[in-house]
């Protein structure tokens, strides 16, 4: 499933007489989250197609070779046979609920075409990519008894083929997440359990990845570059007496080292926990990462060696005296500043742009300690010249950014549900991400979220939130492969 993806609501009011003086209205509706879509001609994966719907619901289709499987209270699979007829095909899928139809268009090629490719990964959990975009990465899972199997597996993105690399018990590791892979396949994946990653080869080879000297945990890897040569992550401390138990660190060709501290935290005052590094450009020369303090994430970079925090441009610590629960009076440091959390892809490949949120912190009502009141919205930060551009007007987070200057900011409340692309210098915006798409790549794509662009920007990584058959959300993850091969 690649191309042509639209969302479709219908609304339908019954009107009911309850007394000769009161009319009530009855709201019947649902909703399906492709209007259209298209096939190739051959070697095609399942696409899920969500439906939200207050009644049951039925779905059918008028041809054959279109078949409708794995259907739940909140979606239905959809995939078609490979066509041997040579010529493009259409079909129709019908949904009915509430005495309400709503019709999905499908085609399919004829020929296999140059069109780009866009798949959907199955992976339990956070699924990766590459700094080139040569590989996906993650975790399947399979029930056996009371047991649950993992598979680390990865997918050659060029020719489809997918690689499983170890098979074990979750009684053994528990390790649902990737964390990151480097274009020659190296994979790491969070082992949940130890709190740490796990490494593997191509060829299903186990690395244990090296601590810094004096370290008693295993470290984390969060981001690498695009040979392999370096990798960012972080280690505990926790017996540390200097008062943080995080450290970043930085990998060079499995070597770690201790990357530079500010003298204080993100509140300018004593660390309480410690840093982690979340990310790096494709030839490792910009880092970026997050305090871990009192759930500041304050956001900060390292470029020639040197730290400093993200956005210091238009960063304000404001000195405050606060009343806590216990009525003492408490100094405080309120910050505007720029934020981040887990995120391991807001950087551009070259490492020129970093994308955040920019977040301001205000007393709200008197001193009290309960009543600070923050408000935040997407930001971009120009490593280069050290300036940063703040999109107050949209609200959001900057989720990511390409080489020459185009960021996405995801919108949305629990979850985001659509991105937005602006100019970052000239703090326009241009539009609606999948308006970007269909200009630049003649591919329609459903309003998702965009997490990352390499540098060539002919591939792109993002993710959805679907229902699954309990009611729970989780993110699907996919990328859309526009290379000439």
């Amino acid at each position: 499933m690649n191309r042509f993806y639209g969302v479709v609501v219908v609304f339908a009011a019954v009107v009911a007489s309850v007394s000769c003086t009161e009319v009530k209205e009855k709201y019947e509706y649902f909703r399906i989250s492709q209007a259209s879509c298209s096939f190739y001609q051959a070697d095609n994966n399942p696409m899920t197609i969500d439906v939200e719907s207050p009644e049951r619901w039925n779905v059918e289709t008028n041809v054959s070779w279109l078949k409708i499987s794995g259907i739940t209270d909140y979606s239905f699979s959809v995939i078609a046979e490979d066509n041997e007829t040579g010529e493009e095909r259409t079909a129709s899928i019908t949904v009915s609920s509430a005495g309400l139809d709503e019709t999905i268009a499908v085609n399919q090629l004829g020929l296999i075409t140059d069109y780009p490719r866009f798949r959907q990964t199955d992976f339990v959990q956070n699924t990766v990519i590459s700094p080139n975009g040569k590989y996906v990465g993650g975790v399947k899972s399979a029930l056996d008894g009371d047991d649950i199997i993992y598979t680390p597996t990865i997918i050659e993105i060029e020719t489809g083929d997918e690689i499983e690399l170890a098979t074990y018990s979750s009684s053994l590791y528990l390790t649902e997440y990737g964390d990151a892979i480097t274009d020659d396949g190296m994979f790491f994946l969070s082992d949940q359990t130890a709190g740490c990653s796990m490494a593997f080869d191509k060829d299903g080879n186990m690395y244990e990845i090296k601590a810094p000297e004096g370290f008693m945990f295993k470290p984390t890897i969060q981001a690498v570059s695009g040979d392999g040569k370096y990798w960012v992550g972080y280690c505990n401390k926790f017996s540390s007496a200097e008062g943080a138990g995080c450290y970043p660190v930085k990998w060079t060709d499995g070597e770690p080292e201790l990357l530079e501290w500010p003298e204080k935290n993100f509140r300018n005052e004593k660390f309480v926990y410690g840093i982690m590094a979340r990310g790096m450009s494709e030839d490792g020369s910009v880092i970026y990462g997050s305090t871990w303090d009192n759930n500041d994430f304050g956001m900060l970079y390292w470029k020639d060696g040197k730290v400093k925090w993200v956005g210091e441009d238009v960063r304000k610590v404001k000195p405050v005296t606060m009343i806590d629960a216990s009525g003492n009076k408490i100094p405080y440091n309120l910050v505007d500043g720029m934020t981040i959390k887990a995120e391991c892809l807001n950087i551009s490949p070259n490492g020129r742009w970093l994308a955040g949120t920019y977040r301001t912190e205000n007393l709200s009502d008197g001193d009290n300690a309960a009543n600070i009141a923050q408000s935040s919205c997407a930001a971009f930060f120009d490593t280069e010249n050290e300036r940063t551009y703040v999109f107050s007007d949209l609200g959001g987070i900057g989720l990511t950014a390409t080489d020459d200057g185009i960021g996405f900011v995801g919108i949305g409340t629990v979850a985001i549900s659509n991105t937005i692309v602006v100019d970052i210098e000239s703090k326009t915006s241009i539009g609606s991400m999948t308006q970007w798409i269909q200009d630049k790549y003649g591919v329609t794509l459903p309003d998702c979220c965009l997490m990352y662009v390499p540098g060539d920007e002919n591939m792109l990584f993002g993710a959805r939130v679907a229902a699954v058959a309990d009611g729970t959300m989780h993110a699907i993850y996919w990328y859309m492969d526009a290379r000439d091969y």
